[in-house]
């Protein structure tokens, strides 16, 4: 499991913070307006840890360490590296499903964060969207298989595009000399 306590002199301060929010949203059994505060701050953290994670490659170890190993092929890697539209869409989605996932742990009492414990709830938060990552990767991966690349297109770069901004520029001072 992850820790805070060993590596940050101010954890302890903040998993005070933590609790009192905490038990506040649990009093009102998590409502939609409270959580939404609880979500902004776990995703604005998650959001950076998820986007680094998948960029170095890290979240696929933290991902078998968890007994949920994805194996990402060359291609999958270069579009994540690349195609930085994908990898947002990726750390996205596993924003969402390990809020979900958090959210239900939690109103059905089943959710195992312990303000006592070792772990800030941003870790835990992080902790619940390692679990969550294999099943979108696994989403995104077939979809990845599904599309096929885009085709080849032949571009003549000595003859603009019809309607492209050139044609305009031409048009516009053809037009003004006339």
């Amino acid at each position: 499991p992850m820790s805070d306590r060993s590596t940050d002199p101010f954890a302890d301060g903040r998993r005070d913070g933590d609790a009192a929010l905490y038990e506040m949203l649990r009093d009102v059994e998590f409502a939609d307006q409270a959580f939404e505060l609880l979500a902004v701050n776990l995703t604005a953290y998650g959001w950076g840890v998820l986007c680094a994670w998948l960029r170095s490659g890290t979240i696929f170890s933290k991902c078998a360490e968890q007994g949920r190993p994805v194996i990402p092929s060359d291609g999958e890697r270069a579009v994540l590296y690349n195609e930085p539209d994908e990898l947002h869409g990726l750390v996205n989605e596993t924003l969402a499903e390990a809020l979900v996932f958090l959210r239900a742990q939690a109103v059905s009492g089943e959710g195992k964060w312990d303000p006592t414990g070792d772990s800030l709830l941003t870790t835990y938060f992080v902790g619940a969207c390692v679990l969550r990552f294999p099943t979108v990767y696994r989403r995104w991966s077939r979809l990845q298989q599904r599309t096929p690349p885009p085709a080849a297109v032949e571009v003549d770069v000595d003859q603009p595009a019809a309607g492209s901004v050139e044609d305009a520029v031409v048009a516009q001072i053809t037009a003004e000399e006339g």
